[in-house]
């Protein structure tokens, strides 16, 4: 029978399984689409580079969230992210997408972390090792099954799974994540280094 932590553990890796195969959906041929699409290499890679602008931008704002209605806000930037591949097959799309993705980063990751490494005080070794496991283990099929759906029935029905995933998602976070506050100061944290 599992303890209070082991199940909140659980329903965190349950979210993490079906966020990341969300993921894999919807971006991991995200250079193959737009190269198909005629978009030059060095474009492709000036968009991936977008990735990280949002959170840079975002950062130095935030004073704290509540995890639950946090996560919420993540997920649903993914599925408005995959919405944009999905309706707009244009390049300028690699951009925005990267871009938008790049908010998940302070919405989504920064309270699933946060609770993740709350629930693991005391077992960190073997809860670090079944986290950090499923994306190489993922990593195994996932991909393959992408380029699979993508070949057979195109990269709409790829995007159209990843959103359905990313719904899935937002239902578990409904169910399963306590709506927790976190403070932070991003300001306070810059000045204690040293």
């Amino acid at each position: 029978m599992m303890d209070k932590t082991q199940m909140l553990f659980a329903r965190l890796m349950g979210i993490y399984v079906l966020w990341t195969l969300a993921w894999v959906f919807a971006g991991s041929l995200f250079e193959v689409y737009f190269f198909d699409m005629g978009m030059p290499l060095t474009d492709i890679y000036l968009a991936n580079a977008t990735w990280f602008m949002a959170g840079i931008l975002t950062v130095p704002f935030i004073r704290g969230f509540k995890a639950r209605d946090s996560m919420l806000i993540g997920t649903s930037i993914s599925i408005i992210a995959v919405l944009l591949l999905l309706f707009f097959h244009a390049p300028w799309a690699a951009y925005a997408f990267r871009f938008i993705v790049g908010f998940t980063h302070v919405f989504f990751w920064a309270p699933f972390n946060t609770l993740y490494y709350r629930f693991s005080k005391g077992n960190n070794a073997t809860l670090g090792a079944i986290y950090y496991a499923v994306l190489p283990l993922l990593s195994l099929f996932a991909p393959a099954l992408a380029g699979f759906i993508a070949t057979v029935a195109g990269f709409n029905s790829l995007f159209i799974l990843a959103t359905f995933l990313f719904v899935l998602v937002l239902a578990l976070i409904l169910a399963l994540v306590d709506n927790h506050e976190h403070k932070f100061d991003f300001h306070s944290a810059m000045a204690s280094i040293d």
